[in-house]
């Protein structure tokens, strides 16, 4: 428990304290109540704290997502306080998936979960991509709340080079069916509080009845989303139009 300063009290808040002795508290001898704390017979009086300033305190401590000019969405990671117990974890792992916004890339043959976070002391920024939904387990899939969603749609020329595909409208229906099975997992979902979808014009112009046309057909049949946008990135000029 050498960590545990970082999450705000003192590591004394985890052995009990009384007036009497701790013969009389456990009714053992010292060496046997020494025995008995190194094994775990203690008691964490931040659990005897209101749920409220707990929850503050999470708050202060859980991972949280922000957004970086040209760097996106970057986790700050927090104290692991969710580690500290099977209590401390239920109560943790709600907010710490439920608050944080998830990103997520369309391609042509993948969905995928970029984790982007700060490196410990230092401005540098680490990247994961793993795939998604399958490594996040299904316990806590049903927590997510937030997503931004990155539609990545290549062109006939890079589609030949990648995937020896050059037709275009065979490489937008592989997309489409990438973006059905997003949706279907967003379906499932007991709500989708903010879902914000990013078109990256990162290979060609496209008109704005395609830019809708393509996010509409698989998002907005999403009955359980509270908030829905979509923007569109042409370069490093972002364009909400909707």
């Amino acid at each position: 428990m050498t960590s545990i300063s970082v999450y705000g009290y003192d590591t004394a808040m985890l052995v009990a304290h009384d007036s009497s002795s701790k013969e009389e508290a456990c009714g053992t001898s010292e060496l046997e109540e020494s025995h008995k704390l190194r094994n775990g017979c203690t008691r964490c009086l931040f659990l005897e704290l209101p749920y409220e300033l707990r929850a503050q305190i999470y708050s202060y401590v859980l991972p949280s997502t922000s957004n970086i000019t040209n760097r996106g969405l970057v986790w700050d990671r927090g104290a692991p306080i969710w580690a500290t117990n099977r209590q401390i974890h239920s109560e943790c792992i709600g907010p710490l998936y439920g608050n944080g916004t998830f990103l997520v890339e369309v391609g042509y043959d993948y969905i995928h979960f970029v984790h982007q976070y700060r490196l410990p002391a230092s401005n540098l920024i680490a990247k994961r991509i793993h795939i998604f939904p399958e490594k996040i387990s299904a316990s806590y899939q049903t927590l997510m709340r937030r997503f931004q969603i990155t539609v990545k749609e290549v062109d006939s020329y890079t589609g030949m080079i990648i995937y020896n595909c050059s037709n275009t409208e065979a490489l937008y229906m592989k997309l489409r069916q990438q973006m059905q099975k997003l949706c279907d997992f967003l379906r499932e979902l007991p709500e989708v509080r903010n879902l914000e979808i990013l078109y990256d014009q990162e290979y060609r112009k496209v008109n704005k009845e395609r830019l809708m046309e393509l996010p509409s057909k698989p998002f907005w049949g999403l009955s359980n989303v509270v908030a829905l946008s979509i923007v569109i990135r042409d370069g490093k000029s972002y364009h909400k139009i909707l």
